[in-house]
């Protein structure tokens, strides 16, 4: 018979509110407890695992855009798990890094950029390539080589910002996302995928969440039930208790089991399919048990 796993008595400060925002294992070495104490006390609060929330192409757009902070706050995520995400794809943070605040530009060098290469300005400065760059691009200078020194805007292409993910304006006019930014907010334009997520936010929409299934509200607003699930928690709103059986009774009894017993047996006692109990399992990152399935 499998041992069972233990409940945390008692959350240290500041723990709970971390859960699904933080991966399990890095929590459990912070708080120096066992990774299945800290997955299961998320799971009797029916959190997802951060792994699994979905980071579709909208909220992936978001990456960059905007501080870790900023688009962790969107999201309903730790500012790490944000700068996780960024960093696994390869996108470059959003604004000036230390070493770019640090290097105080003088008059000859600025006449620099665009003259000679982003890799020898940086040599000659003792700065990297990519410092150079971002000063570069937000002053709407092109790389060396190109035939225009500036770029102007048309009012066509300024017309573009704000109605679409930075991303794609860049990619539509063949720049680099962070000159897009950078003349999007010059112009005072709001970000696009940001306000796009405040706006689907509207009173009816709130007042439903709680009361009908998250995975229906997210279906009607096109996004994923994670980012539902997040905006709903973020806000502290509990699902009525109605509401919580009719979405499979999942009661703190039941959850607790998840892992404990083969997916085939929790499916006899609660009355549903064993699909059912292996995609609730899964979406608390909760591994099967190892008894044989019966």
């Amino acid at each position: 018979m499998k041992k069972s796993i233990p409940i945390c008595s008692q959350l240290p400060r500041g723990l709970a509110r971390r859960l699904g925002k933080v991966a399990d294992q890095e929590l459990a070495e912070e708080f120096g407890l066992g990774v299945e104490c800290i997955r299961r006390e998320r799971a009797l609060r029916g959190i997802p695992d951060v792994s699994r929330l979905d980071w579709g192409k909208e909220q992936t757009a978001l990456l960059g855009t905007a501080s870790d902070e900023d688009v962790a706050r969107q999201l309903g995520l730790t500012k790490t798990a944000v700068f996780n995400q960024r960093k696994r794809r390869g996108i470059t943070p959003f604004g000036e890094s230390k070493e770019q605040k640090r290097h105080k530009w003088t008059a000859g060098q600025l006449r620099w950029l665009g003259k000679k290469s982003d890799r020898e300005i940086g040599a000659k400065l003792g700065i990297s390539e990519s410092t150079v760059g971002w000063k570069r691009r937000s002053l709407g200078i092109s790389s060396a080589g190109k035939s225009k020194s500036t770029r102007e805007w048309t009012k066509k292409e300024t017309a573009m910002l704000g109605k679409m993910p930075d991303t794609e304006v860049a990619k539509a006019l063949g720049l680099h996302r962070h000159q897009v930014a950078i003349k999007r907010l010059e112009l005072g334009i709001a970000n696009f995928v940001l306000k796009r997520d405040s706006d689907r936010w509207t009173t009816e929409i709130v007042a439903r969440l709680g009361n009908e299934p998250d995975g229906t509200i997210a279906s009607e607003l096109g996004v994923a039930r994670a980012v539902v699930v997040a905006y709903r928690q973020r806000h502290g709103i509990t699902l009525a208790a109605g509401r919580r059986g009719k979405q499979g009774a999942w009661s703190p009894k039941f959850v607790a089991k998840l892992g404990e017993v083969p997916d085939s047996q929790l499916a006899r006692e609660m009355g549903i399919s064993r699909q059912a109990v292996a995609q609730r399992r899964r979406s608390l990152g909760i591994p099967a048990s190892r008894e044989t399935e019966r």
